[in-house]
């Protein structure tokens, strides 16, 4: 199956592998947030959360707005109350915030797949620059946490995606839809 070697990107995992699973979530979290963060401040703001409609529709409650879900999520998360969103905040945040959680307990299987389906499509529209619906070589060349998320030791990042593309591209388009993209980050290593 596609990206079945792509252990970084899986979002749902089995009970039994629950610190991969961890770790897994965690390396999703931070793809997302530095995808997010469009000035690489190291912190998100209000402005760069509703520039996500993805992101929105994760945290909207039934009912709310766009700049309420936003206010509500920021004054759970910026644990702090500098404004501003930090990875360890926005990590933090996203375990009690259910569309974001990447991690749930086997229990709730159905809701763990579509928070992880939810989670991906996050991902990628953030990746996703020229919102063509799929993903380029040159646009996951520019995501260092996806990178990350499918370097295998001693790899260059060109390797990296290449090997990446030839995994995940299923039709064989030189591009990864999210159709396909969704696929790699649920395959079981």
């Amino acid at each position: 199956s596609a990206a079945a070697s792509e252990p970084g990107l899986q979002m749902v995992d089995d009970a039994d592998g629950a610190d991969s699973q961890a770790a897994a979530a965690l390396a999703s979290a931070r793809a997302l947030f530095d995808c997010l963060d469009s000035d690489a401040s190291g912190s998100l703001t209000r402005a760069e959360l509703l520039r996500s409609p993805s992101l929105l529709a994760l945290v909207r409650h039934d009912g709310e707005d766009d700049e309420s879900a936003v206010k509500r999520f920021m004054s759970s998360a910026d644990a702090d109350g500098d404004g501003e969103v930090s990875f360890v905040e926005f990590a933090s945040a996203a375990a009690s915030e259910p569309g974001l959680q990447m991690v749930d307990d086997a229990d709730g299987a159905d809701s763990q797949a579509a928070a992880a389906l939810a989670s991906a499509r996050a991902l990628f529209d953030c990746l996703d620059s020229d919102a063509s619906g799929s993903l380029t070589r040159a646009e996951l060349l520019r995501s260092p946490s996806l990178l990350a998320l499918v370097r295998h030791d001693g790899e260059d990042d060109e390797s990296a995606v290449k090997r990446f593309m030839s995994s995940a591209d299923a039709d064989g388009d030189g591009e990864v839809s999210f159709v396909e993209f969704a696929s790699a980050a649920a395959s079981e290593p």
